[in-house]
């Protein structure tokens, strides 16, 4: 009996290999909690400040005589607010299983998700909404009555397909770079994160 209890603490409880990937594993999640609670924090702050930018706009475009169109740009970031909580309740919804690696794969997937989601959003809805913003803005101006005015229907959609396209591609890079700026460092801990944890799954 005791031989047999000592076989198993040996072998089981004390093998120092089986402690040293335990304790790693602790770390790792204890690293892991830090770094979701500061991409959480960063996603909040970058999000509510969409707000004073928008309110900001919105009485600066005002006080110039752009009334209408202030509260169509206030409304617009205003959108882009509630459309950036909704994404992020889907973090919410992740399922924490008893495996941190799991979990921190399944975080990595829906960061991914969202911004390929966002990209979208970026490079074709909001060329579309701004488009009314610059026709506000030129609107009974010498600009549009003396360019604008004098195009034709053909001439006028192959400048607004043109201009959607370029708005495209621009406001996808501005949001790219952005995003890397802001997130590219958290993310390259994640992904290391998860490699060092598939590296010490594989040794135990």
């Amino acid at each position: 009996m005791e031989k047999s209890i000592e076989n198993i603490w040996e072998n089981g409880f004390k093998n120092p290999k089986d402690l040293k990937v335990d304790k790693a594993f602790n770390y790792y999640e204890k690293k892991s909690n830090l770094l979701i609670e500061k991409l959480e924090r960063t996603y909040q702050l970058d999000n509510k400040s969409l707000l004073p930018i928008a309110v900001v706009l919105g009485l600066g475009l005002s006080i110039y005589g752009h009334i209408i169109l202030g509260l169509y740009v206030m409304g617009l970031l205003i959108t882009l607010f509630f459309y950036n909580k909704k994404t992020l309740h889907s973090f919410e919804d992740i399922k924490i299983s008893n495996s941190n690696y799991e979990y921190l794969v399944s975080y990595r997937n829906t960061i991914k998700r969202t911004i390929k989601s966002t990209t979208r959003v970026v490079g074709l809805i909001f060329p579309l909404l701004i488009l009314p913003g610059y026709w506000l803005f030129y609107k009974n101006t010498a600009f549009h009555i003396s360019f604008l005015g004098k195009l034709t229907n053909i001439q006028l959609f192959i400048m607004v397909f043109a201009a959607v396209i370029v708005f495209g591609f621009l406001f996808i890079f501005i949001y790219r770079v952005s995003t890397k700026v802001l997130y590219g460092n958290y993310m390259n801990q994640l992904d290391n994160m998860i490699k060092d944890l598939e590296a010490l799954m594989s040794i135990k």
